[in-house]
């Protein structure tokens, strides 16, 4: 039985969020390796997998940025040429 607690003391251990400072760090040593895919792992982890929201502000600025699709006329696309 102390064996099992043990063992789930641990486990629960390595789940617990890391800090900014740790999370940065260990970022830079596995970039600096060469790691990349490793250096990123950790950030999937700990972000949550909801959406973010976007202020109606930055919503503006991405309608002026990309603006409304534009229907192609088949005169006017390469695809339709003979």
């Amino acid at each position: 039985m102390k064996e099992v607690k043990f063992i789930q003391g641990k486990l629960k251990a390595s789940k617990t969020a890391k800090s900014v400072e740790e999370l940065s760090e260990l970022f830079a040593n596995l970039v600096m390796q060469g790691k990349l895919a490793a250096a990123t792992k950790p950030f999937d982890k700990e972000s949550s997998p909801r959406a973010l929201s976007i202020s109606p502000e930055m919503m503006e600025e991405f309608k002026l940025k990309h603006p409304p699709a534009v229907e192609i006329k088949q005169e006017d696309s390469v695809l339709y040429r003979t």
